[in-house]
């Protein structure tokens, strides 16, 4: 795994989302457990497998270490949420992004993590999911990445639910 942005730890937001996987665990509390503990850890339940290496088990879950220094109540639709969610992988021909997450797990993760208004962190963005949900669940989000493509395919995909957003407020 690549060295985290430091960057990161220089920010001062109180809730980071970061999806990873079982091995990399271990080194992302290294790099950041001291500056962003982990406060749970998120499983999304793939309901299939996933893509990857054939010569291993099948992975059907994806892990995300899950930080919230800030004390938030974690409700969603007044119920207090389980940390792992099922959820079925996108398609590969609703791919922008090799690990996309589908939206309907990143609006439940932003809603869990922040309150209307607060910031969730994402330092490693790729096609923006959980910024798109951000901004669909009425959060602000900051997010990192390093690939120019991937980075222009998240700026098009936030601008765009950012015009959603605009034109439902209008239309209300």
């Amino acid at each position: 795994m690549r060295r985290l942005p430091a960057e990161l730890l220089r920010l001062d937001v109180d809730r980071l989302a970061l999806f990873t996987r079982w091995d990399v665990w271990p080194i992302l509390v290294e790099q950041i457990g001291d500056i962003y503990p982990a406060c749970n850890c998120f499983v999304w339940s793939k309901l299939n497998l996933g893509r990857g290496n054939c010569r291993h088990m099948g992975s059907s879950h994806e892990f995300c270490y899950v930080s919230a220094r800030a004390q938030h109540m974690m409700r969603v639709d007044g119920r207090r949420p389980a940390n792992v969610v099922a959820c079925k992988t996108l398609h590969t021909s609703q791919l922008v992004h090799p690990t996309q997450k589908p939206l309907a797990i990143c609006e439940h993760l932003v809603q869990c993590l922040a309150g209307p208004d607060e910031v969730i962190l994402d330092p490693f963005t790729g096609a923006g999911s959980i910024g798109v949900a951000a901004v669909r669940t009425g959060r602000r989000f900051i997010g990192m990445e390093l690939d120019d493509e991937h980075f222009e395919t998240a700026r098009a995909r936030l601008a765009e639910a950012c015009q959603d957003d605009a034109d439902e407020s209008r239309a209300a």
